[in-house]
């Protein structure tokens, strides 16, 4: 009996575990917007900030070749709360009239969180453009995790 709790307890340990740190970035590449793919690695610069206008995100990637793309993930006024963040718009960090909307943005706003996820550091930026470009549960436990042990 004893023997069969430690096993069970070893897998829902592994199981959390393997949960936790497993990789959020499956994407198909033939699914992701063009501007995204046609980036080179490594990326000079990769940066994330929300805004207080109700939690609009923007994120400027310039790539190993000084190119430059920025999206955002925008709140609208009449956006539920919290916001879905379901509609990506390429051509600047914040909404205005020169962006285009991504068709079926969710490959690509996989893609944007794995790059994220990699290439910015830990804090309210990175932690809320993944919520909101991937919003995985694992997310929100990291962001928790380290808001609590930074008390």
């Amino acid at each position: 009996m004893r023997r069969n709790l430690l096993i069970g307890a070893v897998v829902i340990v592994l199981g959390v575990t393997v949960w936790f740190f497993w990789s959020g970035g499956m994407f198909s590449m033939s699914r992701v917007d063009p501007s995204v793919r046609k980036l080179q690695e490594p990326f000079q610069l990769v940066w994330t900030d929300f805004w207080l206008d109700g939690g609009s995100v923007g994120i400027r990637i310039v790539d190993r070749d000084s190119r430059t793309v920025e999206f955002t993930l925008p709140v609208f006024i009449d956006s539920p709360r919290p916001p879905r963040y379901d509609r990506l718009f390429v051509g600047d960090v914040h909404f205005s009239t020169n962006v285009v909307e991504v068709p079926h943005p969710e490959e690509t706003k996989r893609m944007l969180a794995d790059i994220v996820d990699r290439y910015v550091s830990s804090g309210p930026q990175h932690d809320t453009a993944v919520i909101a470009l991937r919003g995985a549960p694992k997310d929100y436990v990291r962001t928790y995790l380290r808001v609590w042990l930074r008390q």
